[in-house]
């Protein structure tokens, strides 16, 4: 009977140690995802910012996007980016600038083929500013996590 007992123990903890192993590779895999969706989405700020009608907005040094993730799910691939302005955007300013961007997605994904179901991959899912920082959310839109995310945008 004790033997039987020990093999049933044995055999949850392992089966504890298979789940907890599988949860591990997730994470990491997951954690490349994201990684890889924040360099493409980096080399496009970079190449956008470099645009003269980019510039003329004050928008200058990229650094790396900080993800969303943490809030939306672990495979929403959009990232934040925060640029020092001299004065917040009004509703209208902010309207014209992501119209101008997505504009800019648009055809730096023709450029480098990147689209999902037809659309381009990139796209301006937030745009907002506030004590004189314009934060700017990009989607790259590549699995099902992120184009779900984007539909949940839009419905708020």
């Amino acid at each position: 009977m004790v033997i039987i007992i020990c093999v049933i123990l044995l055999l949850i903890l392992f089966g504890m140690l298979m789940v907890y192993m599988r949860n591990l590779r997730r994470k990491k895999s997951s954690k490349i995802v994201i990684e890889n969706g924040r360099h493409a989405v980096d080399l496009a700020m970079r190449d956008l910012v470099q645009k003269d009608e980019i510039k003329e907005w004050g928008l200058q040094e990229v650094h790396s996007g900080k993800s969303v993730a943490d809030v939306w799910g672990n495979l929403v691939l959009a990232y934040n980016y925060k640029f020092p302005i001299d004065h917040d955007l009004s509703d209208k300013q902010s309207k014209n600038l992501k119209e101008l961007i997505d504009g800019y997605f648009i055809e730096y994904c023709q450029q480098n083929r990147l689209f999902w179901e037809g659309k381009p991959s990139l796209v301006v899912s937030d745009l907002w500013s506030r004590d004189n920082v314009l934060e700017i959310d990009v989607a790259y839109v590549v699995n099902l996590a992120t184009s779900d995310y984007l539909k949940d945008l839009n419905r708020l």
